[in-house]
């Protein structure tokens, strides 16, 4: 069991899987650190302007297209008037919910992305002070982007993680961009500076995690030899929230009561 501090209110996860600790090394020591020398390096994140105005508009409203689409080909009748942050006054129901997530993962192939990948990923380099792309240094997965859509007072959020304990993650550098229904209530949570926590004064699931009972395949934090003191960047619209993946981060409770978040999350790595 995992009760988190979200600005008074609490939340409980209900953790299952078997739990330990770590060596008493910090992973980001080893690998490849992308924001190394930032101002906000001791951090581990920061918010920024993000794209154009034309290109940031293009972008909300071809994944706005996307999750239309998946509603309508779940058997959802969706308004003319559609709007992402209204998502929840459509899909009313969690059996609703998980129709529309039925029709696969809610991650695509760049080409898919509305805006250019490589427009994202110039932006990025320029943030991070470093040439970054979309292309992985391995072959496990293809270059990609998801959104995340989360309801109000739901439990479609994940754990309290750190991605990089699956090691396909590792050497990266994450963005989080609010699309519809981001705010200080329910934008993506992180700890600030947990990126240099010892993995000695973490304790976690040790092989993926099951969490209010849904399976997730990245482990799940349990408690910590620091405060796990969670707080939201809260980026606005047309802003960017570059974070490291070693950071402990999610949980991303939605204390709203009126507005489901959708955000576009991608990783780079640096280009050789």
């Amino acid at each position: 069991m995992l009760t988190l501090d979200y600005d008074g209110e609490r939340v409980t996860f209900n953790v299952e899987g078997e739990t330990g600790w770590g060596e008493p090394s910090v992973l980001l020591d080893r690998d490849d650190n992308l924001i190394a020398g930032r101002p906000w390096e001791a951090d581990g994140f920061t918010v920024a302007p993000f794209l154009t105005p034309a290109d940031y508009a293009r972008l909300v409203a071809g994944v706005t297209a996307i999750l239309v689409r998946r509603m309508t080909d779940a058997g959802l009748s969706v308004p003319e008037s559609f709007s992402p942050e209204r998502y929840h006054e459509v899909v009313t129901s969690d059996d609703a919910h998980a129709a529309v997530s039925a029709q696969g993962p809610w991650c695509y192939g760049v080409n898919d992305l509305p805006v250019p990948a490589e427009t994202v990923s110039a932006r990025v380099s320029e943030i991070v002070g470093r040439r970054v792309s979309t292309t992985p240094p391995h072959s496990e997965f293809p270059e990609h982007f998801c959104f995340r859509v989360v309801r109000p007072r739901s439990r479609d959020n994940n754990p309290p993680h750190r991605d990089v304990w699956l090691d396909r993650l590792r050497n990266a550098i994450n963005i989080y961009v609010p699309l519809a229904g981001s705010s200080s209530r329910s934008s993506l949570p992180l700890v600030r500076g947990s990126h240099r926590w010892p993995e000695s004064e973490i304790e976690r699931t040790l092989d993926g995690a099951r969490v209010n009972g849904m399976t997730y395949t990245v482990p799940s934090v349990v408690g910590a030899a620091h405060p796990l003191t969670l707080e939201r960047p809260d980026p606005k619209a047309n802003e960017v929230l570059v974070f490291s993946p070693y950071l402990i981060h999610g949980g991303a409770f939605n204390q709203q009561t009126d507005r489901t978040r959708v955000s576009l999350e991608m990783r780079f790595w640096r280009v050789a």
